[in-house]
C-alpha cells in the first residue's frame, strides 16, 4: 500500500498529498494490525469462554464438593465441639492430676526431708535421680549431680564394687543387703532393691543406708563381753576354790547349802559333800532353826544379812570368831544366796592388842610434858592430848566440832602456818614451824610445832603425828643471850682497838722522847714536844 501511495503521490506531484497518503497508509496498516489483533483477541476470547465454561463446570462441581465438604465440616464442627468439650474435661482432669502430682511431689519432698535415713535413687543406666539430705554427706552429692552418672561420684563407703553390686541388683531383680563402713569407721546396712515402675518394669535401683553402728559395736562388745564373761567365770571359780574366806551358796527357798569352797569345809572340819544339803544352824553357824528363819527373813527384806563377832565351834572342837555376810542375788531370773564367812580370830586379837596399845598411848600422851596431836590423810587434826587441850582451854569434843584446829593460831601467822602445813602433807616429810598460839587466858605464846609422817608399811600414808612446845621463855632467853653476846662482841672489839691504839701511842711517845733529847729544856720546841708527850700519856690512860 505504501508503494501505491508513493506512486500515487509522485503522479500527483503534490507533497501534501503524499503526506496524506502516508498517513492513510499508516492508518490502514494500523487498522490491519488492529483487525488482526482483534481477531486474535476474539480467538483468545472464544478459547477463554471455552475454558471459562469448563472452569464453570469445574466450579459447579467444586461448589457441589464444597457444599458436600461444608456439610462434612458442619459434621466435623459438631464433632470438634464435642471433642473440645472432651478436651476441656480431660484438661480439667489433667489439671487436677497436675495439682495432685504437685501435692504428691511436695509430699515426696517433705518425706525425703523428714526421713532420717540416707536414700539414693538411681536410673537403669546408674544415673542419679533423687536423694535425701542425709545421703549428701555419705555420697558427697550436690544439686548439680542430678542426672550425672553414679560412677563420677566419690562416695565415703569402703565398697569398691558398689557399682557392680547395684548392677547385679537391677539384673537379678531382687533385694540385696551388705554391711559396710564409711571412712570414719561407722557401720551401715546397705540395702539395694530394684526401682519398679507403674507398668512393673525395672527402671533403676534404690539404695538405702541404715545406721547400725551402735548395734554393730554392741555385738562386738557382747562378743568381747562373752569372752570376758567366760574368763570371768573361770577366774571366779579359781577365786572361789582358792579363797581364804569361807563361801557358802544357799538355796533361798529351802535354806539348804548347795555348794561351799574348800576353805569353808576346812574351817568347819567337814568335807564339802557333808555340808551340801544342810542348813546353817545344823553346822553351828546359827543357834537353831528359829534363828535361821529370822536370819533369812531379814535377808529377804533387805537383800543382806550380817552377823558380826560370832563365836563358832567347829567339828574339831576349836573355837573361832567369824563374821558372816549374806547377800541375795539374782542370776538370770534365779535367786541365790551367797554367804561370805571370814575368820576374825586374829583380827579380834589384834584389835584387843590395838585397843590396849591405844590406851597405853593415851596414858603416855596425856602425861607427856608436851602438846601432842594426830591427823589423818585429809590434813585435819583429829586427836589432841591433854596437854594441848589444857593449853588452849578446850576439850576433845570442842576440838572435833571446831571449824579448824587453826582457829587458835594468831591471825598474822595463820595463813603462812596452814600453807606450810599443807605443803608438808603434799611431800610427806618431817616439818618444823613456829607460830603464835592462843592460850586459855587469851594470851598468844610462841609454839614450836614438829610433825612426822605416819606410814603403815612403806607406801600406805596414814597422816601425821606431831608435838608442840611452848618456846616463849626460851625465845626470850635466846634474845637476852643474843644481846649479851652482842655486848661481849663489842667489848672484844673495843679491847682489840684499844690494844692497837695503845701500840700507836707507845710509838708516838718514844719518838717524842727521842726528839726532846738534843733540845734545851728552855727551848720553845722542847716545851711543845713535852706538851704533846703529856697528851699522849693521857690518851694512853684513857685507852687503858
Amino acid at each position: 500500500p505504501l508503494v501505491r501511495l508513493l506512486l500515487f503521490s509522485v503522479c500527483l506531484g503534490n507533497l501534501g498529498q503524499i503526506k496524506e497518503l502516508r498517513r492513510i497508509a499508516q492508518l490502514e496498516e494500523e487498522l490491519t494490525e488492529t483487525r488482526d489483533y482483534l481477531q486474535t483477541l476474539q480467538e483468545q476470547h472464544d478459547a477463554a469462554n471455552e475454558e471459562l465454561q469448563a472452569t464453570n463446570e469445574e466450579v459447579q462441581s467444586a461448589n457441589e464438593e464444597l457444599q458436600s465438604s461444608n456439610e462434612e465440616l458442619e459434621t466435623s464442627k459438631e464433632e470438634l465441639e464435642s471433642t473440645n468439650e472432651e478436651l476441656i474435661t480431660v484438661n480439667e482432669e489433667v489439671g487436677d492430676r497436675n495439682t495432685e502430682l504437685g501435692r504428691l511431689n511436695s509430699d515426696l519432698k517433705n518425706v525425703q526431708l523428714s526421713i532420717n535415713m540416707p536414700i539414693l535413687v538411681l536410673g537403669r543406666d546408674l544415673t542419679i535421680r533423687r536423694y535425701t539430705p542425709l545421703a549428701e554427706k555419705i555420697f558427697n552429692l550436690r544439686a548439680l549431680d542430678i542426672g550425672r552418672a553414679f560412677s563420677s561420684v566419690k562416695h565415703n563407703l569402703h565398697f569398691p564394687d558398689l557399682e557392680h553390686f547395684i548392677a547385679d541388683v537391677i539384673d537379678a531383680t531382687g533385694m540385696r543387703e551388705r554391711e559396710v563402713q564409711d571412712k570414719d569407721g561407722c557401720w551401715y546396712a546397705l540395702r539395694a532393691r530394684p526401682y519398679v515402675s507403674l507398668d512393673n518394669k525395672i527402671d533403676g535401683a534404690i539404695l538405702v543406708l541404715i545406721d547400725i553402728d551402735a548395734l554393730k559395736r554392741n555385738e562386738q562388745r557382747r562378743a568381747r563381753d562373752h569372752g570376758v564373761m567366760r574368763r570371768s567365770e573361770l577366774r571366779y571359780r579359781r577365786l572361789f576354790e582358792a579363797a581364804l574366806d569361807g563361801v557358802i551358796m544357799l538355796d533361798p527357798i529351802c535354806r539348804t547349802i548347795t555348794d561351799t569352797n574348800p576353805f569353808m569345809a576346812k574351817l568347819l572340819g567337814f568335807s564339802q559333800l557333808e555340808l551340801v544339803g544342810k542348813e546353817l544352824w545344823q553346822i553351828g553357824i546359827l543357834k537353831d532353826e528359829p534363828s535361821s528363819v529370822a536370819f533369812f527373813r531379814q535377808l529377804y527384806k533387805t537383800g543382806e544379812a550380817r552377823i558380826t563377832d560370832l563365836e563358832l565351834k567347829t567339828n574339831h572342837g576349836r573355837n573361832h570368831f567369824v563374821e558372816i555376810i549374806a547377800n541375795l542375788y539374782d542370776e538370770e531370773g534365779t535367786q541365790v544366796v551367797q554367804c561370805n564367812v571370814r575368820e576374825t580370830t586374829e583380827r579380834k586379837r589384834a584389835l584387843e592388842v590395838l585397843n590396849e596399845s591405844e590406851e597405853r598411848f593415851g596414858v603416855i600422851a596425856d602425861n607427856a610434858p608436851i602438846m601432842i596431836w594426830m591427823s589423818g590423810v585429809d590434813k585435819e587434826r583429829t586427836y589432841f592430848n591433854k596437854g594441848w587441850l589444857q593449853f588452849t582451854g578446850r576439850n576433845q569434843q570442842q576440838r572435833e566440832t571446831s571449824h579448824h584446829w587453826g582457829d587458835d593460831i594468831h591471825p598474822e601467822d595463820r595463813q603462812h602456818c596452814l600453807e606450810a602445813y599443807a605443803q608438808a602433807f603434799d611431800v610427806r616429810k618431817r616439818f618444823e614451824m613456829e607460830y603464835r598460839l592462843r592460850r586459855y587466858d587469851g594470851e598468844y605464846c610462841l609454839i614450836l610445832d614438829v610433825g612426822i609422817p605416819r606410814f603403815a608399811g612403806e607406801d600406805c600414808f596414814l597422816g601425821y603425828i606431831g608435838s608442840g612446845i611452848d618456846i616463849t621463855e626460851r625465845k626470850q632467853m635466846e634474845q637476852e643471850f643474843l644481846k649479851a653476846s652482842k655486848l661481849e662482841s663489842i667489848g672484844v672489839l673495843a679491847g682489840g682497838i684499844a690494844h692497837d691504839f695503845n701500840n700507836l701511842l707507845t710509838a708516838i711517845i718514844g719518838n717524842l722522847y727521842l726528839a726532846k733529847l738534843p733540845l734545851d729544856p728552855t727551848d720553845h720546841t722542847f716545851k711543845a714536844l713535852a706538851e704533846a708527850e703529856n697528851a699522849c700519856f693521857r690518851a694512853r690512860d684513857l685507852t687503858q
